[in-house]
């Protein structure tokens, strides 16, 4: 908590703007720094790629394959979601790291996703068939997360509880 009361005052302090931050993206390692690497996914080939970005993708969801025409209609940081009117039979790369939790549906179907591709390890490949799509790429706590969680409330509920209780029976005595 401390920390992040330090950071909201450095907010002041540096202009960081959207146009600031693709412009020094490629100079970024995408493991980004310190000890980051230790927390990405195993998938990612470093050996092969490197650590820095070599390119920056033009859009968050690219046509690898097919004909397609691809609008993006909501974004936020657990949810992509895209219209897609697919011509001829299509494959597409989502630019998001892929982790376990993400999950993609097409029309409300969750799909397979290929996260082992030998050209761009990491990131999300999938298809979709002829037709006219709504694409909706989600992040979900995995189940181990969401019992970590509960595990915190209650800890918390019976701090609270050990502490009310302490000072009732200092107070009564």
């Amino acid at each position: 908590l401390g920390v992040t009361i330090l950071n909201w005052g450095n907010r002041g302090m540096v202009n960081v703007s959207d146009s600031f931050l693709i412009k020094n993206l490629p100079q970024s390692t995408r493991v980004q720094e310190g000890l980051a690497l230790l927390g990405d996914p195993k998938w990612i080939n470093y050996k092969n790629n490197g650590i820095w970005e070599k390119t920056i993708p033009k859009n968050h969801l690219e046509l690898v394959s097919g004909m397609a025409n691809i609008k993006e209609l909501a974004r936020t940081n657990t949810e992509h979601i895209y219209k897609v009117n697919v011509q001829k039979q299509a494959k597409f790369e989502e630019n998001t790291w892929f982790f376990p939790g993400w999950e993609i549906f097409v029309d409300n179907r969750k799909i397979a996703i290929d996260y082992k591709n030998k050209i761009h390890p990491g990131v999300m490949f999938f298809s979709a068939s002829k037709g006219i799509h709504v694409i909706e790429v989600k992040f979900n706590d995995l189940p181990s997360r969401k019992l970590s969680e509960l595990i915190t409330v209650v800890s918390l509920i019976l701090i609270g509880l050990f502490v009310c209780f302490k000072k009732y029976l200092n107070n009564s005595s």
